[in-house]
């Protein structure tokens, strides 16, 4: 029994770090918008497209397809880590506007930490499965919604940058 606790405790930590990354120091909007990478969320949503997919199955013999298909898996982690650090970031920022003064900075914060912290883990997750299509391009990956997700929490960011200006330090 102590060894599944030991268990469930180890895979909390691991889950809870996952989600709040290692990502800078964020305490205002300014400091936020630095420290996010720029991500191409219609090249992404193009990279995910099933119809793209079956296009290229439909148009390409196996060897070719299975070669592009890797290139396209490894591309779209490439994105799935640039969202999955943003989404660290805008966590952090959230967290920051939480602690405002003004409870509409405030609620929004924890709205968009919330939002923040629901993409980080599942593009973390899809992540994953972009890395198992890398190895087997066969493999259906499933990451659609991380682009609607994103650009939710997109929304989020800047309704908080036109709440908190003069942006104050959240300390």
């Amino acid at each position: 029994m102590y060894i599944t606790l030991a268990i469930v405790a180890v895979v909390l930590v691991l889950l809870w770090t996952i989600v709040r990354g290692r990502s800078a120091r964020v305490h205002d909007l300014a400091s936020a918008e630095a420290a996010i990478a720029p991500v191409d969320i219609e090249a992404f949503r193009n990279l995910i497209d099933p119809q793209q997919d079956r296009f290229l199955r439909e148009h390409l013999n196996a060897g070719d397809f299975r070669r592009l298909q890797r290139a396209r898996y490894r591309a779209v982690a490439e994105y799935l880590a640039h969202v999955a650090a943003n989404a660290g970031v805008l966590l952090r920022l959230g967290e920051a506007a939480r602690a405002s003064h003004d409870p509409a900075v405030e609620a929004q914060g924890a709205e968009l930490a919330a939002a923040a912290a629901s993409l980080r883990l599942y593009s973390v997750m899809a992540l994953a499965q972009a890395y198992a299509g890398v190895l087997f391009p066969g493999f259906g990956v499933s990451v659609g919604s991380v682009a609607d997700s994103y650009d939710r929490v997109t929304v989020k960011f800047w309704a908080i940058g036109r709440a908190w200006t003069p942006l104050r330090s959240a300390g």
